[in-house]
C-alpha cells in the first residue's frame, strides 16, 4: 500500500535562538523534518537515485529538542527523515523516497546517510554503500573519526542463530566498504553473574539501546538484563556478556521478562569508560493509576567487577525540594501532593549533571504534557518543559543525545543546563 510523510512532517517547530553560541550539547529528535531550509550547517549529498538530498541541523538548548530538517526536490518522502544513532561529530540517519513522477508508486528506496562536522564547523553528508540488511536504533553504532586514524565506523551487531556468538558489520569510512566478522561470546565473571564465566550456556539477548564508549568500544544493551560490550576495531573481536543488576521488585521483574518496552522501567547512558544505568520502582493505586516512584541508579566501569549504586531518589521527596515549579505538573486545583500531580515515567539519563528526564502526561494517549528533567543529587526537579507532539503517541521521548552541535563553536562548557519554565508550547517528540 502506498504511503506518503505524515502532513506534520513538513512543518518544524520555532525554537528559541540560540545567539552565537550552539549548546556543546543536545538533544536531538529522531524524527526529522522535510523542509527546504538552509543553515550554516547545511550539507548535500545524492540518493541512490542520484536525486539531490540536503541536510541542516537546527539547535535547541536542552530539554528543548533540537532537530534536523531534510530536503529533496526530486523525491516523495514516504515517512520522515529518522536520525538513527549519534556521536561525537556524526548523526547517522535514514530516508525513504519515491519519485515524484511516480509519488504513489510502490518502489521505495532507501538510503542512509553519515553526516558529519569537523573541527572547523563544515559539514559533509555520506550515503552509504547498501549494506544488505536492516539498520536501526537498536543495532547500529558509531566509532568518530580519531579512535584509529582511519576515519569514522558505522558498526552493526546481529545474533547468530547459536546465540553463543554474533554478527558484526563494520563499514570503514576510509575503504567505503562493509565488512563482516562473527564475533565470539565471553561473560565477564561480575559480580552479578555469581562470580562465573558462562560462555558455554545460551543467553538470549535483544539490543534494545546502542552506546559509544571510550575509543572503539560499543555497548549493545539489552535493558531487560544484559550488556553486550565489544571493541570493534580489535583485530580479533569478543562480545563480553555483563549482566544487569537484578530488578528492584517482583513486579519489575515480570514486566521486563514480558514483550513489553523496557524503556518504561530502565534507561542506561555511557560515558568515557562507564556505564551508568537506572531502574524506576512505580508505585500504584487501587485502580492501577501512577501515584508515584523512585528512581535508583547504577553505575559499572569497564573492568569492574560489580555495579555501584548510585543515587536513590524518591517522588516524596523532589516534590518537597520544589515547590516553585510543582503547579505545573499540578492536576486541576487541588492540594499539591503525589496523588495531584501528573504522572512520571520513562526514564531518560543525561550523560552529565545527574540530571534524569522523565515524561509528564495525565494518560498514555495524551498528545500534550511536559519534560520534566530532575536533578538526582539535589532530588529536586531543575525544569519543566510544556510539550507537543501528534506525530506520536506514548510516554517516551524519541531523542538521542548528542555532541553535534559543539563542532560549530567553542564557546562554554556545557556544563550545566539551565532552568526553563515556559507557558508556550514546544516540539518535543512523545512515543517510540
Amino acid at each position: 500500500m502506498a504511503t506518503l510523510a505524515p502532513k506534520l512532517s513538513f512543518y518544524p517547530p520555532s525554537l528559541p535562538d540560540v545567539g552565537g553560541s550552539y549548546p556543546n550539547r543536545v538533544l536531538l529528535s529522531v524524527r526529522g523534518y522535510i523542509v527546504d531550509r538552509a543553515n550554516e550547517t547545511t550539507a548535500t549529498s545524492s540518493t541512490s537515485k542520484g536525486q539531490r538530498i540536503q541536510v541542516c541541523f537546527f539547535a535547541a538548548t536542552p530539554p528543548t529538542l533540537s532537530h534536523l530538517c531534510v530536503y529533496c526536490s526530486d523525491s516523495a518522502f514516504t515517512s520522515g527523515p529518522c536520525v538513527i544513532a549519534s556521536h561525537g561529530n556524526l548523526i547517522l540517519l535514514s530516508t525513504a523516497t519515491r519519485s515524484t513522477s511516480d509519488p504513489f508508486g510502490e518502489e521505495i528506496y532507501y538510503d542512509y546517510f553519515v553526516y558529519s562536522a569537523d573541527d572547523t564547523g563544515a559539514t559533509s553528508l555520506d550515503r552509504l554503500p547498501d549494506p544488505g540488511h536492516i539498520i536501526n536504533r537498536d543495532n547500529v553504532g558509531l566509532v568518530a573519526s580519531g579512535s584509529r586514524g582511519d576515519g569514522y565506523a558505522v558498526v552493526t551487531l546481529n545474533p547468530d542463530p547459536s546465540c553463543k556468538r554474533y554478527i558484526v558489520r563494520v563499514y570503514h569510512e576510509k575503504t567505503g566498504r562493509w565488512r563482516r566478522k562473527i564475533v565470539s561470546r565471553k561473560m565477564l565473571p561480575t559480580e552479578s553473574a555469581g562470580g562465573k564465566g558462562l560462555e558455554d550456556e545460551i543467553l538470549p539477548f535483544t539490543s534494545t539501546k546502542v552506546i559509544t564508549l571510550q575509543g572503539s568500544n560499543i555497548a549493545w544493551v539489552d535493558l531487560r538484563g544484559a550488556v553486550l560490550l565489544c571493541d570493534v576495531l580489535d583485530k580479533d573481536p569478543v562480545a563480553y556478556y555483563i549482566p544487569l543488576p537484578k530488578p528492584l521488585n517482583d513486579k519489575n521483574k515480570g514486566f521486563l521478562e514480558s514483550p513489553s518496552d523496557p524503556c518504561f522501567f530502565r534507561d542506561t547512558i555511557g560515558r568515557q569508560n562507564a556505564i551508568k544505568f537506572v531502574e524506576m520502582d512505580y508505585r500504584y493505586g487501587g485502580d492501577y493509576a501512577l501515584l508515584g516512584w523512585k528512581a535508583v541508579t547504577f553505575s559499572w566501569t569497564i573492568g569492574s567487577k560489580n555495579c555501584c549504586t548510585g543515587s536513590v531518589v524518591d517522588l516524596e521527596d523532589v516534590l518537597e525540594n520544589s515547590e516553585s515549579m510543582l503547579s505545573l505538573l499540578c492536576l486541576g486545583k487541588g492540594k499539591v501532593e503525589s496523588k495531584n500531580i501528573t504522572p512520571m515515567c520513562a526514564p531518560t539519563l543525561c550523560d552529565r549533571d545527574n540530571t534524569l528526564y522523565l515524561i509528564s502526561k495525565p494518560k498514555r494517549r495524551f498528545l500534550t504534557g511536559s519534560a520534566v528533567a530532575v536533578d538526582t543529587s539535589e532530588k529536586a526537579l531543575r525544569s519543566v518543559i510544556p510539550m507537543s507532539d501528534e506525530r506520536v503517541l506514548g510516554f517516551s521521548l524519541t531523542f538521542l543525545h548528542c555532541t553535534f552541535s559543539k563542532c560549530f563553536n567553542d564557546v562554554g562548557d556545557g556544563s550545566k543546563i539551565e532552568d526553563q519554565t515556559s507557558n508556550e508550547f514546544l516540539d518535543l517528540s512523545i512515543g517510540r
